[in-house]
C-alpha cells in the first residue's frame, strides 16, 4: 500500500485530514456523529456481499479501499467478516463516528482518512478492491468520481467474463473497460451460462450479457445489474442506469438479433420478409413474451440494418486496435 500526499495532513482524533474539512458533505458528518449507531443496519452484511459479489474468505490479506464510508456500516462488515486490510475514506467528519463504531474491532487492519474522492492520499493502482456504495450521487462531478475510483484499483485486478473471445459479450466488456480506463483480465468461456455462473460465485468480477440471459438471475437476486449498455434505460430495469449515465462515455453496446437471407435473394422477397417480421413483432403475444425477457424490438429496414452492421464492424476494428486485442 502506498500513501502519498502533496502536503502533510492535519491529524485530529488520530485520523489524517486532507483538504478543507468545511465542505458540502458536512451535513452528513453532523448527522452520523449525532446518530452514529443508526447506520449500523443488520442487513448491511447481506447487502454488501450481494451487491459486490465478493466472497469474504477470498479477501484475506487484500487491500480494500472504501470511499464514502460514513459511520461505517460496511466498514464493520469487512472488519468482522474478512481478514482484509481496510482503508476507509469519507469527505465529512463522519470518519469520527466510524472510528467510534469500529475502531476497536481490528485496529491493525483498519485505516481511516478524511479526504475528497478527488484528492485521496493514495497512489494510483494501490488497491485489490475498491468499494463505493450509495455515495457517488452526492459528488459534484459524477464522471470524475468514477475515474478517481477506477484509478486506485491495481492493474489487472479486475476480471471480466465473456461467452468467448470475439463474442458480443467480449466486445461489450471491452468497451466498458476502455471507457473506464482500467486494465483487467479477460476470462473467456464456452458460452454465456458458464460466464454468468462464474460471476454469481464471485470468482469473476463482472460480465456483460444479453438481457434475456441475465434478467431471470437478476430477478432471483443471484446477480446485481450495475448498468445497461443500451443508449437508453431498459424498460425491464428502469431503475438501473446506462453505462453512459454511470460515467463511462462511449461505452454503449446493443445486443441485437437479426434475420439474414442469401445475397442474391430477390428484393421483393426481402421486402416481404421484412414486412411480415415487423408485423409479427407487433403481435400482442410476441410483445408480451419479449417484454418478459427484457427484449425490446428495434425493427430496421434492410438498408438501415446493412448500415448498422457496417458501422459496428468499423467500431469493433477500432476497438481491437485501441485495446490491443489479439485473437488466436
Amino acid at each position: 500500500m502506498v500513501v502519498e500526499a502533496v502536503q502533510a495532513p492535519r491529524v485530529v482524533n488520530g485520523i489524517p485530514r486532507f483538504g478543507d474539512v468545511d465542505n458540502y458533505s458536512e451535513s452528513f458528518g453532523f448527522q452520523w456523529n449525532r446518530f452514529a449507531a443508526t447506520q449500523l443496519h443488520p442487513h448491511s452484511s447481506e447487502r454488501l456481499w450481494r451487491e459486490t459479489g465478493w466472497a469474504p474468505d477470498a479477501l484475506a490479506g487484500l487491500d480494500i479501499l472504501e470511499v464514502g464510508s460514513g459511520a461505517g456500516r460496511f466498514s464493520r462488515v469487512i472488519l468482522e467478516e474478512t481478514r482484509a486490510n481496510l482503508y476507509s475514506v469519507d469527505y465529512s467528519t463522519a470518519v469520527d463516528a466510524n472510528l467510534r463504531n469500529n475502531g476497536t474491532i481490528a485496529p491493525d487492519r483498519f485505516h481511516l482518512y478524511q479526504a475528497s474522492i478527488y484528492d485521496m492520499p493514495f497512489a494510483d493502482g494501490s488497491f485489490d478492491k475498491v468499494l463505493c456504495l450509495g455515495v457517488l450521487q452526492h459528488t459534484p462531478d459524477f464522471e470524475a468520481s468514477v475515474r478517481a475510483l477506477v484509478a486506485k484499483a491495481k492493474a489487472g485486478s479486475v476480471t471480466y467474463a465473456s461467452a468467448g473471445v470475439g463474442s458480443a459479450t467480449h466486445w461489450a466488456a471491452e468497451r466498458i473497460r476502455m471507457a473506464g480506463g482500467f486494465t483487467g483480465i479477460h476470462v473467456p468461456f464456452r458460452g454465456g451460462p458458464e460466464a454468468l455462473t462464474e460471476v454469481m460465485t464471485g470468482r469473476v468480477d463482472f460480465t456483460s450479457m444479453g438481457m434475456s440471459a441475465a434478467l431471470p438471475l437478476i430477478r432471483d437476486g443471484k446477480l446485481v445489474a450495475l448498468a445497461v449498455s443500451t443508449p437508453t434505460r431498459s424498460k425491464a430495469l428502469p431503475d438501473v442506469p446506462t453505462t453512459i449515465e454511470a460515467g463511462l462515455p462511449d461505452s454503449d453496446y446493443v445486443y441485437w438479433m437479426g434475420l439474414f437471407a442469401p445475397a442474391k435473394t430477390p428484393p421483393a422477397i426481402v421486402e416481404r420478409l421484412r414486412a411480415e417480421t415487423e408485423k409479427a413483432l407487433k403481435h400482442p403475444n410476441v410483445v408480451e413474451k419479449f417484454a418478459a425477457q427484457g427484449i425490446e424490438p428495434m425493427p430496421l429496414s434492410p438498408a438501415a440494418f446493412d448500415a448498422l452492421i457496417k458501422k459496428e464492424i468499423a467500431t469493433n476494428i477500432a476497438l481491437v486496435k485501441a485495446a490491443g486485442l489479439k485473437f488466436n
